[in-house]
Parts: structure tokens; C-alpha cells; sequence
């Protein structure tokens, strides 16, 4: 035996086993510890303190004391923290490369806590990045948004003096037509020479049928003359009609403009385009979208270790020189990780929560169970939370989850920073139920979900000094109860919220009642020193609308007097003269016989 066998070696190759394994045991708890420092540290980002780990062997349990996760972007709080963590472990799969937990037990579970001093960050954080959406006041006061009248008048391109000066230019324009056509009317001269011409060809003796013809002949000569006259009195009259309608077209428009310039200006100015579902989205889209933020946030902690396995399986194979693992078909396959039970115990400002987990793992398709969970409260003054949900995720990394849930007379109160925000609620009785559903959709996973609020007792505050702001909260803190629907829907990351809320007709009447009234009293003072432009435009052109009076009484009696040419003495003349002749020939014919 000695011969194949060196007991020396032997007995100092167990000594070895025996000391690693002595080692191991006396200080797994601290390598464990500096371990989650160190390793979570680093994934992190940001400090990871554990004040005491320790192990069990039989059956091997782990066991986690105060664990606190410093939040990279905000290093004064904790990202999430327990107070202890219990872990039953498969030791024999462990031994295989799986991590698989029989059991866990969470006590104290808490997220967004306040650190006793701040934690150590080792990336760069997020918010010392500038956001629009900071820059972004929906409920910026009217009053510190809204420029003085005379900022108005001198810097803004208003459509009132425009039209003034449209409107004196189309004064000269139509005078300046005017002017033409009337150089080329006959005058009160040019009218007395066709009466006297008329007037010498009447008073002339028609003796022979030939006289009457060439007194014919010259009053057609003078008759056509007084024609064209005619013509051209009547071109000046469609010319002045013409530009009378152009006229008061600019003069409507100049009358008009005051009213599109106020149009203009609120439309700028945003006067009259505040929502009432601002401060909907204000007290509750910004709440959810804080809660919903911090768990996207925990989420994209935890995606990287969701997604490892799924990703693995894609990769190229490793280098043939380094060999490879070889992958045995399984009768019953198990996750790489996978915690069959655990039971979640969450702190929060109401009250515990209390989770029971099964089946929680990133493999289901492997033994096809999805992951449940069901929280239940156990909360102060009768309130009742319950929520129950499903996940599962697939081979090809899409993610089907639902839930529901209900919350019945739940306290909720506001920590001190909400007071410093423009509008928020301090404390309300909140009932609650909704849903949820998660499912792929094109190359997202898409988000649909209903809730239901109804807030009771509440109390709400604002920051802010404005009147109407301070009334809105006023009629808020009157009203019993306020329903509230919200909506979502969209990419999983960053849904669309839509939010209905009695809240908008409470605003609405307050606006009503104290915007409006200080909108129209703005108005009012940008209106007047509006009309007083007009006014003014319209007085200075008053000598020129008594100008293109006069010009039409004119072509009236110009063309009254041609007409009474016309009628009076062209017509009958001929007549006379032909009666007259008449009257001759009868003479000699009766001296005849």
C-alpha cells in the first residue's frame, strides 16, 4: 500500500481541505459580506453598506442584516433597504452553478428611505443632467407671464397700426384714381358752352327741309359730345363706387383689428390656454409618474441580471481552445436562479405590506409555471390593500404579465417636500381598484392599465401665492370626495398618461371667476389704447372722406345736369323745328288753292 500510496501527502492534502474548510466556516459570513459590498458596489455604482451577514449550515441558510442600496442619483437616500433577509439555498445546485432558494424571508423592506448620511457614488449622476420638462411650469401664474400694454404696443407687430396706415393708403390710391377721371369730366364751363351751342343752333330760322337737316346734323354733333361725357361721368361714378367699397373695407378692417391684435397677443401669451387638467396631472400624474419612475428605476438595476441568461444563450460559442459547457438535456431543467417561495415583508408610510412570492425566476418557459404574487396588508385604521399579479417571461425574452388590484379606506399622507411643491395633496382617504396588462407589441412591450381613485377627507396645499391658485385649492378642501380615472397606455418604459378628474370643473369656475375677471380688465386696457389708434386714423382722414364727398356730389350734379341736356333740349328740338316747318308748307299750300 505504501507502495502506491504516500500517506504524507495524503494526511497534508486533507490538512489543507480541512483548513479551507475551517476557513470557510468561521468566515464565510464576512466574505459574504464584503462580497455584497464590494461586487454590488461596483454594478451599482453607488455604495452598498451590510451590517452583518452569517451562515448556517444545517440546512444551509443565509442570513442578511440591515442592507442598505445608496441611490446614485439622489446619494442622501437609499434606493431600497431590509432590515433582514433570511435565504434557504439548494447547496447541491449551488455546487452546479444554479442558484435556487427553497425559501426567502424579507423583513423590512423599504424603498426611498432617508440615509443617516450620505452614501459614496462612483458614477455620474443622472440628475445633474438639465431636463426640459424641469424648465416646464404648467401653472406659471398669468400675472408673471403677462407683459404691461405699453410692452405690447412698442415691441409686439400688431395688426391695428398696419391697418391704420392700409387705410390711409388707400385713401391717397383712390383719390389719385379720382383725381384722374375727374380732370377728364366736363366742368361748369364745358356744360354752359353746350347750353349755349345748343341754344344757337335752336334759335336759328328753318326755312327748306335742308335747314332742318343740317340743324339735325349739328345737334347730333353736339348730342354725341355730351355722350362721351356722359360715359366718362359714368366711368367716375363706377370709379368712385369702387373705391368707396375699398374704403370701408379698410376701414372695417382697421375697426376689426383691435379685437385679432387681442386674439394674437392671448394666443402668444398663452392667456387663455391653461387646463384645468393641469393641476390633475400636477396632484396625480406627477405622484404615479414619481412611483412609477422609482420602480422603472429599480427595474433597470435588475434588468441586466433578468436579461443574462437570455443573452447567453444567443452568444457565439466560446474559443474551441478554451473549451466549452457542454449543455445535458434535463429531465426536470431548473433556471439558473430561481426562488420557489418567499415571503416579502414592505414597509411604508401607512402601514406593512405583506408579499407571497412563488415561482420567481427570468426562465419560465422552463417549467412553464409563471411568477405570482399576492400582496395583503396589514395597515392602520382598517385600511385594506390587495393586489394579485402574474409574470411570465418567454424563450424569445417577451415579457406577458397582468393584475389587479383594490385599496379601501387607505390614509395617505405627504412628507415635508410636498409642501414645497405648487400644488400637492397633504393627506386624503384614498380608495382604489384597477388593472393592468403587459404584452408584446411590435419590438416594445406595450402597457394598457385603468385606475380608479376616489379621494375623501382630503386636504390639499400650495406653494404658490396667486389668488386664483389659493382659490382653487379652497374649493378643493371643500368638496367630500373627488374621483379621479387615470389611464395608461403605451411603451412599458414611458407610457401615455390620461387623466379625468372632477378637479377640472372646480378649476374652471374659480378660473372663471378670477383669471377671466383680470384677463378682461387686460383686455380691456390693450383694447382702449387699440380704439384710440383707430380713432385716431379715422379722424385724420376725415378731410379725405369729405374730399371724396365732395367728388361725388359733383359727378351727381354733372351728371344730372348732361341728363337734363339730354331729356330737355336734344330731344324735343328736332321736333319743334320739324312742327314749325310744318306749319310752313300748310301756309303755302293754302295760298295756293
Amino acid at each position: 500500500m505504501k507502495k502506491y500510496l504516500r500517506w504524507q501527502g495524503a494526511v497534508g492534502f486533507l490538512a489543507v481541505i480541512a483548513l479551507f474548510a475551517a476557513f470557510i466556516y468561521l468566515f464565510a459570513g464576512s466574505l459574504i459580506k464584503l462580497s455584497i459590498e464590494k461586487g454590488g458596489s461596483w454594478y451599482l455604482g453607488a455604495e452598498v453598506n451590510l451590517a452583518q451577514a452569517s451562515v448556517d449550515w444545517s440546512p444551509v441558510t443565509l442570513t442578511l442584516n440591515k442592507l442598505e442600496v445608496t441611490d446614485a442619483n439622489e446619494p442622501e437616500f437609499n434606493l431600497v433597504e431590509f432590515n433582514n433577509a433570511e435565504i434557504k439555498l439548494d447547496v447541491w445546485q449551488y455546487l452546479i452553478g444554479k442558484t435556487i432558494i427553497n425559501n426567502l424571508e424579507l423583513t423590512g423592506l423599504a424603498f426611498h428611505t432617508k440615509r443617516s448620511s450620505p452614501g459614496k457614488v462612483y458614477l455620474e449622476s443622472e440628475t445633474d443632467k438639465p431636463s426640459e420638462e424641469d424648465s416646464e411650469d404648467p401653472t406659471s401664474d398669468k400675472e408673471l407671464s403677462l407683459p404691461s400694454v405699453e410692452d405690447i404696443l412698442a415691441k409686439e407687430e400688431l395688426i391695428t397700426p398696419e391697418k391704420a396706415k392700409a387705410l390711409k393708403t388707400t385713401y391717397q390710391t383712390e383719390q389719385e384714381k379720382l383725381k384722374q377721371i375727374k380732370d377728364t369730366l366736363p366742368n361748369k364751363e364745358a356744360l354752359a358752352e353746350y347750353k349755349a351751342k345748343i341754344n344757337e343752333i335752336t334759335s336759328k330760322k328753318v326755312k327748306t327741309p335742308a335747314d332742318l337737316i343740317e340743324l339735325k346734323e349739328a345737334l347730333d354733333v353736339v348730342k354725341d359730345k355730351i355722350k362721351q361725357d356722359k360715359a366718362l361721368v359714368k366711368q367716375a361714378k363706377e370709379q368712385l363706387a369702387e373705391s368707396k367699397e375699398n374704403i370701408q373695407t379698410a376701414i372695417k378692417e382697421l375697426k376689426d383689428a383691435p379685437g385679432q391684435d387681442w386674439d394674437k397677443v392671448k394666443n402668444k401669451y398663452q392667456l387663455d390656454s391653461f387646463e384645468a387638467d393641469d393641476i390633475a396631472h400636477i396632484l396625480f400624474g406627477e405622484a404615479g409618474r414619481e412611483y412609477y419612475g422609482y420602480a422603472e428605476k429599480v427595474y433597470q438595476q435588475l434588468k441586466p441580471l433578468l436579461d443574462k441568461d437570455s443573452q447567453a444563450e444567443d452568444e457565439a460559442p466560446a474559443n474551441p481552445e478554451l473549451g466549452q459547457f457542454v449543455h445535458f438535456t434535463e429531465q426536470d431543467p431548473l433556471p439558473s436562479w430561481l426562488v420557489k417561495a418567499a415571503q416579502v415583508e414592505i414597509l411604508t408610510s401607512q402601514g406593512k405590506l405583506l408579499a407571497d412570492i412563488k415561482e420567481l425566476n427570468n426562465q419560465h418557459w422552463l417549467r412553464d409555471l409563471p411568477t405570482q404574487v399576492h400582496l395583503a396588508s396589514t395597515q392602520k385604521d382598517k385600511a385594506k390593500v390587495r393586489a394579485d399579479l402574474t409574470f411570465y417571461k418567454t424563450q424569445d425574452a417577451n415579457i406577458l404579465s397582468q393584475g389587479d388590484w383594490d385599496v379601501s379606506n387607505l390614509k395617505v399622507s405627504s412628507d415635508k417636500q410636498a409642501s414645497k411643491k405648487k400644488f400637492s395633496v397633504q393627506q386624503t382617504n384614498l380608495a382604489s381598484s384597477g388593472s393592468y396588462k403587459i404584452e408584446p407589441k411590435q419590438k416594445y412591450s406595450h402597457l394598457t392599465s385603468q385606475i380608479k381613485l376616489n379621494l375623501t377627507d382630503s386636504e390639499f396645499s400650495s406653494s404658490t401665492n396667486s389668488g386664483w391658485q389659493q382659490d382653487v385649492i379652497t374649493q378643493l378642501n371643500r368638496k367630500d370626495a373627488i374621483p379621479v380615472k387615470i389611464q395608461l397606455s403605451g411603451k412599458l418604459a414611458n407610457p401615455d398618461w390620461e387623466i379625468d378628474s372632477g378637479i377640472s370643473q372646480i378649476v374652471k369656475d374659480t378660473m372663471k371667476a378670477k383669471v377671466d375677471d383680470k384677463l378682461d380688465q387686460y383686455k380691456a386696457k390693450l383694447n382702449t389704447k387699440l380704439n384710440e389708434q383707430v380713432q385716431q386714423s379715422l379722424n385724420l382722414n376725415q378731410s379725405d372722406a369729405a374730399e371724396l364727398t365732395s367728388v361725388e356730389a359733383l359727378l351727381e350734379d354733372t351728371d344730372q345736369a348732361i341728363n337734363d341736356l339730354l331729356k330737355a333740349k336734344l330731344k324735343s328740338v328736332t321736333d319743334e323745328k320739324k312742327d314749325e316747318l310744318k306749319e310752313k308748307l300748310k301756309n303755302k299750300l293754302k295760298g295756293l288753292f
